[in-house]
C-alpha cells in the first residue's frame, strides 16, 4: 500500500507547481545526485513580479540509505499558536496534518526507514525527556523539536551536536531557514536549526491583523497601501489606533465591553524592538554573543514603545485571551499575533487583512518579523548513536518538505485558504522574507528578558544592574560548548 501511495504522490509531484517562502525555494533534485533544476522564491516580494533562479541545492544521499532503520523525533504536542508535530500514521482530512504524512511518506519510501514520533505534554517535558535521555547517554531520541526557550536551555547546558560536524546535513540548502541558520549560530557552530522540516517557523511568525469595516468606518488610510508606500510605520499604527479606539459605556474607562485600537500581549515589546532591527544579544566578528542593548538607541526605541503599550487609551497591552474574543467580534482595529492564528480567525463575521509588523520609521530599509519564543528549533542529543544516518534522514525529511509540506502549507493552506484576499498574498510574501531571532530573548542570559517586559522598566538601570550577571551567564552557556 505505502508503495502504491509513493507512486501517486510522485507523479502528483511532478504536476505540482511549487512555490515556498525566502529560505523554500523550489525545485527537485530527484532521488540523489545533485540539484540543477531552476527553482521560484515565493519569499521575496510580490507573486506577479516572482523571478526564476537556478537551484543551488545538493542532494546525494543514496536510495535505501536508512533501510529498516526507526528514526524517533521527540516533539512537543500541537498548540493553537504552533503547529507541532512532524509525524502522522496516516492520511488525513486535515490538510496540515496529511501533508506531514505525505512527507514522511516519500522519505521512508526514498531511504527505506521508518518514521516515528513521540509527543511530550509541554516544551518543559520535551525539554525533561531530552536532558534525561543525554545524561543517561539512552540515544532514546534521533533527534529533537522544542521551543527557543527550552532549546537554548538544552544547548547552554551542552547537550546538543553541531550540525556542522554531521556529514548528511548541508546547512546551505534551500530548505534549511537561513536567518535561523545565520542568527542562532553559536561561535560560527550550529546547535539550532529549522526550515522545510517543520511548520513552526512559519507558524510562529508575528504580524498584524487588522479590522477592514473599521478601516472604512474611521475613514483610515488602507493598511497594504501603506505597506507598500513605506509609511506603515509604529507611528502610523498608533495614529489610527487612537483614532479607532472609542470608549462605549459612558465612565471614561476603557475596558472589554469597548472598542480598541491594539489589542496585543506581553510579546508585542519583543516584536516591536526586533522590528526597529535592535536585539538584545548580538554576535560579534567571532560570532560570540555580547548583550547589544545597553546603548542610547535602545533605550529611545524602549521609551516609544512603553508609549504604544502603556497608552490606556487604545491600547490592550497584556491579555491574549482577549485577542480572541475582540478581533473576531470586530471590536479591535489591529491585532498583534502570530500568523498561526489565522486558522482561528478563517470563520471570523468581520472580513480582516494581514500586514507585516510595521518600521520604526521609514528611513528602515526592511520590514523585520519577530519569530516568537515558541517557535520549534531542531536539535540533535549528545547521546545520538549513529550521526551519519540521523543527518542523512533529516536532510531527506528537509528536501520533501520543501517538496510537500511547505507548499501544502503556504500556498494551498495560508494564502488560497485562510488569507482574504489576493493582496495578503504580497503582504505574506514581505512577512515571511525577513524573519528576526533574538538569542538574548530565547537564552534570557541575566534575566534581561524578563525584566524588559513592562513599560515601568527602565533598560539604562537594568542594563547598569544586569551587565555583569549577563556576562556571567554568556560565559557559562559558552564553557558549556567549549567555547570559553
Amino acid at each position: 500500500m505505502k508503495k502504491y501511495m509513493a507512486l501517486v504522490l510522485a507523479l502528483l509531484m511532478l504536476a505540482m507547481p511549487l512555490a515556498a517562502c525566502k529560505d523554500n525555494g523550489e525545485g527537485d533534485s530527484g532521488k540523489g545526485g545533485a540539484d540543477t533544476s531552476k527553482s521560484t522564491s515565493a519569499g521575496t516580494g510580490s507573486a506577479d513580479t516572482e523571478a526564476e533562479e537556478v537551484s543551488t541545492d545538493v542532494y546525494t544521499i543514496p536510495e535505501k540509505f536508512a533501510e529498516g532503520v526507526t528514526f524517533e523525533v521527540l516533539t512537543p504536542q500541537v498548540i493553537a499558536a504552533n503547529y507541532a508535530i512532524v509525524d502522522f500514521d496516516e492520511p488525513s482530512d486535515d490538510a496540515y496534518s496529511n501533508a506531514i504524512y505525505q512527507r514522511n511518506l516519500a522519505v521512508e519510501e526514498y531511504l527505506g526507514c521508518t518514521i516515528h514520533s513521540t509527543e511530550g505534554t509541554d516544551f518543559k517535558d520535551v525539554y525533561n525527556r531530552f536532558k534525561t535521555s543525554v545524561d543517561a547517554s539512552s540515544g532514546e531520541y534521533d533527534a529533537v523539536f522544542n521551543n527557543m526557550s527550552n532549546t537554548c536551555s538544552a544547548v547552554g547546558g551542552g547537550l546538543c551536536v553541531p550540525f556542522d560536524e554531521m556529514a548528511n546535513i548541508n546547512l546551505d540548502n534551500s530548505w534549511w531557514n537561513a536567518d535561523c541558520t545565520e542568527q542562532l549560530a553559536i561561535g560560527g557552530s550550529h546547535y539550532m536549526i529549522s526550515g522545510d522540516i517543520a511548520l513552526s517557523d512559519k507558524e510562529c511568525i508575528w504580524a498584524v491583523y487588522f479590522t477592514k469595516d473599521m478601516i472604512l468606518e474611521n475613514r483610515l488610510e488602507d493598511p497594504y497601501e501603506l505597506v507598500k508606500d513605506n509609511k506603515w510605520t509604529w507611528d502610523k499604527m498608533h495614529e489610527m489606533a487612537r483614532t479607532a479606539a472609542n470608549e462605549l459605556s459612558g465612565d471614561d474607562v476603557m475596558d472589554q465591553s469597548d472598542i480598541w485600537g491594539v489589542t496585543t500581549h506581553s510579546e508585542n515589546w519583543t516584536a516591536m524592538w526586533q522590528s526597529a532591527g535592535l536585539k538584545l544579544a548580538e554576535l560579534d566578528e567571532y560570532g560570540v554573543p555580547y548583550p547589544s542593548w545597553g546603548t542610547e538607541q535602545f533605550v529611545d526605541v524602549f521609551a516609544d514603545i512603553a508609549d504604544f503599550m502603556g497608552d490606556a487609551t487604545c491600547v490592550s497591552p497584556d491579555d491574549d485571551k482577549f485577542i480572541a474574543v475582540a478581533f473576531p467580534e470586530g471590536r479591535t482595529l489591529f491585532a498583534t499575533e502570530v500568523i498561526a492564528h489565522v486558522r482561528n480567525y478563517r470563520n471570523n463575521d468581520y472580513d480582516f487583512g494581514i500586514v507585516p509588523f510595521p518600521k520604526y520609521d521609514s528611513s528602515q530599509e526592511e520590514y523585520l518579523s519577530y519569530i516568537a519564543d515558541y517557535s520549534n528549533v531542531l536539535t540533535v542529543g549528545m547521546d545520538n548513536p549513529d550521526i551519519d544516518m540521523t543527518s542523512a534522514i533529516l536532510e531527506t525529511m528537509g528536501k520533501y518538505g520543501k517538496e510537500i509540506l511547505t507548499p501544502a502549507y503556504y500556498e494551498d493552506q495560508i494564502k488560497s485558504r485562510f488569507a482574504r484576499d489576493e493582496t495578503t498574498w504580497d503582504m505574506l510574501d514581505i512577512i515571511f522574507t525577513h524573519r528576526s531571532y533574538d538569542l538574548g530573548v530565547f537564552f534570557n542570559w541575566g534575566g534581561a528578558y524578563n525584566s524588559l517586559k513592562s513599560k515601568d522598566a527602565s533598560p539604562a538601570t537594568l542594563y547598569r544592574s544586569l551587565e555583569r550577571s549577563i556576562e556571567r551567564d554568556i560565559q557559562k552557556s559558552l564553557g558549556a560548548l567549549g567555547l570559553f
